[in-house]
């Protein structure tokens, strides 16, 4: 059982946002009809894998006891002089996005800066991390895979739009859903093995779900499901009156 004795300060990002508008026709869209497909089973997450909200199906349940009393503030640094994301821990290193579009890397025990990388443009995420990598994606339409020791570069990729929610790893892929399309990369390479056009909805994309092999995700109106495998489109679903921003999760 790993103890964590840290306090940091983040900015909370409203989950779920409902704005009503004025009711309108839903616009015509050439979407490609679903077939049947068949699916693989769910597989239970690496240990070593450490996500946003603790597992693919981002419940944002985590295997340890409830904190009922309040923590002593082990220490306190000053990394960014905008907004923090959500922190994601492994093996005595804490992570957190920032605003300024950097990515922070923090002694756990001490709380020194190890290491800092930027070019994200601006971060709404921390990222995702798989064994001796943290994957992120900002604002700039780059994704970086580091070396999460040492900050070192292990590969880029660049989407065609900027990225809000975080990364999604399961089973040596990445998948990351940004605004107007949803990609899926390979976790050791960054080659992209598929990329599917969400329409027009042109607001926020949630971090994206996984269960069964579905990726889920969210953007506007749109409610969308897609093969994880193929990133064929099985299903989807739209809002006339309001307008949803929300972080999505299976149950």
């Amino acid at each position: 059982m790993r103890k964590l004795n840290i306090l940091l300060s983040v900015s909370v990002i409203s989950l779920f946002v409902i704005s009503c508008v004025p009711q309108v026709a839903p616009t015509e869209e050439n979407i490609p009809t679903a077939t049947s497909t068949s699916l693989p089973p769910t597989k239970p997450p690496s240990s070593a894998v450490t996500l946003f909200r603790g597992n693919p199906q981002q419940t944002g349940v985590f295997d340890f006891p409830a904190i009922r009393q309040l923590p002593e503030v082990k220490w306190q640094t000053k990394v960014s002089s905008t907004w923090l994301m959500p922190p994601l821990f492994a093996d005595g290193m804490v992570y957190a996005g920032s605003g300024d579009g950097v990515l922070y890397a923090l002694n756990a025990e001490t709380g020194e800066q190890v290491w800092s990388a930027d070019g994200f443009g601006q971060l709404e995420s921390t990222g995702a991390i798989a064994g001796d990598r943290i994957i992120t994606a900002g604002f700039s339409n780059l994704v970086q895979a580091l070396d999460r020791l040492s900050g070192e570069v292990l590969w880029s990729f660049h989407t065609d739009f900027f990225a809000q929610g975080s990364p999604l790893i399961v089973d040596e892929r990445v998948y990351l859903a940004t605004d107007h399309m949803v990609y899926a990369l390979d976790l050791q390479s960054g080659e992209l093995i598929w990329k599917t056009p969400t329409g027009n909805e042109g607001a926020y994309m949630g971090s994206p779900a996984y269960d069964n092999g579905v990726i889920y995700t969210t953007g506007g109106k749109l409610l969308l499901a897609l093969n994880a495998e193929t990133g064929e489109e099985i299903w989807r679903v739209k809002r006339i009156k309001c307008s949803l921003v929300w972080q999505l999760l299976i149950k």
